[in-house]
């Protein structure tokens, strides 16, 4: 380091003042040829619609860093007055004035939206150290001094790629309690513009899973010939769904409503949504529409006999499992028939609430058996995994009924009908 004597008159004295001074603004020890300090290492990123760079500062002189783009691929060094200028310059007040890492963010980046860059198109991007005014006063070898206004430039080439995203949610249907479903596989692949092709490439297509909200999301980040100059197009995107849980009874493969609920999710040929080069956070909601078995048994109350210990069954009645709607009215969520061993089985939507089981059956009135703990007052919940068997009534309809003669009781009698219909005092 050098200094310089400057000479002032202060109150009548003079007065000699020794100020220092670099004889090069490069951080380096030795800086060959380059002593104005051009930064290091620069990095360039494209992330959600801005092109981002990183940096290391090698410069004692500078107060922020100027960004400069050009077309097509340059090695060019020094800054150029045709390059396009495209943020503002990054100001930087670092403790040490050397070697520090520079990440400006989006606070100075290529915004996409706003410069309307071409996808698939080559650029070359600079960046050099300034600061207000002169930057320092470069020595040539004739001993004469060039005032420079930056340090020298350091370039980067990238092309640039088609970006989008989906933030999407996995749910029960509204009606079921549009409830989370976590641990949804997903699958995607970018398509060509008429969708005959699966883009091949390695950001073309990948997997996620739904999180414990269920929520997903699929960032698009490529950079592939077919979608060069492709803006404003819309590109497909393949999406699959799948999910498998274990019951009791084995693999249990769910099954997902698309486009708002009106559609199949296709689980082999996927579902297909379309985006545009910078259509960020596009919100897609699918439904998990799986149904659990609701099982149970109707029998007769008092009417037990070698070989049944539970009774007569009832055939033919109509059961419904009910929920409370959003304005508290009991309604009917999904109605079957008892079969002809007694048993009936109700498909139920995951997440659905069941909060009352109505038998219809002509004007009798049902109970639950002494062995059905569910507790239906406070909702049966339908969960992923559960098992709903047990749930089991029993005809309590009295009637009185004189019937002369001795007839040994069994349902397969032809006195059976009366048995079903009229319990005996």
């Amino acid at each position: 380091m050098a200094t310089v004597t400057l000479e002032k008159i202060l109150e009548g004295t003079l007065e000699k003042i020794l100020i220092p001074i670099f004889p090069t603004c490069s951080c380096a020890s030795d800086s060959g040829e380059d002593k104005t300090g051009r930064p290091a290492e620069l990095t360039v990123m494209q992330k959600e619609g801005h092109v981002m760079f990183t940096f290391v500062d090698k410069s004692r002189c500078e107060a922020a860093f100027a960004f400069s783009r050009l077309e097509g691929f340059s090695n060019y060094t020094d800054y150029r007055r045709d390059a396009n200028s495209f943020t503002n310059d990054f100001t930087y007040n670092g403790a040490d004035p050397c070697d520090g890492l520079i990440n400006p963010g989006t606070e100075a980046s290529d915004d996409l939206k706003i410069s309307r860059l071409t996808v698939g198109e080559s650029f070359t991007y600079c960046v050099r150290a300034v600061k207000n005014g002169k930057y320092m006063d470069l020595s040539l070898s004739d001993d004469k001094q060039r005032v420079v206004s930056s340090s020298g430039a350091i370039c980067e080439r990238h092309t640039i790629h088609w970006e989008a995203s989906i933030d999407g949610l996995v749910t029960t249907e509204p009606n079921a309690g549009s409830l989370p479903i976590k641990k949804v596989e997903i699958a995607w692949q970018l398509l060509s513009e008429d969708g005959s092709e699966v883009l091949d490439c390695l950001t073309c297509k990948g997997e996620t899973k739904s999180d414990e909200g269920g929520a997903f999301r699929i960032d698009f980040n490529v950079g592939h010939r077919a979608l060069n100059d492709k803006n404003l197009v819309d590109i497909p995107i393949r999406i699959l769904f799948t999910k498998e849980t274990q019951t009791r009874n084995g693999g249990l493969h769910h099954k997902f409503l698309c486009n708002y609920g009106q559609d199949r999710c296709d689980s082999v040929h996927g579902y297909t949504v379309y985006l545009k080069h910078l259509h960020f956070d596009t919100p897609l909601h699918i439904y998990d529409d799986t149904s659990l078995p609701f099982r149970g048994y109707l029998t007769v109350y008092n009417t037990q006999y070698p070989g049944s210990a539970d009774g007569c069954i009832i055939a033919d009645a109509q059961v419904c499992l009910q929920h409370y709607t959003t304005t508290k009215i009991l309604s009917d969520l999904v109605c079957v028939n008892s079969q002809s061993d007694g048993m009936f089985e109700a498909p139920v939507m995951i997440g659905a609430v069941i909060n009352n089981v109505k038998i219809n059956y002509s004007t009798h009135k049902f109970k639950k058996t002494f062995k059905n703990d569910w507790d239906y007052a406070k909702g049966v919940v339908i969960s992923d995994g559960g098992f709903y068997s047990g749930n089991d009534f029993m005809d309590v309809t009295r009637a009185k009924l004189n019937i002369q003669g001795m007839f040994p009781f069994n349902c397969k009698t032809s006195i059976q009908k009366l048995y079903l219909s009229h319990i005996f005092l």
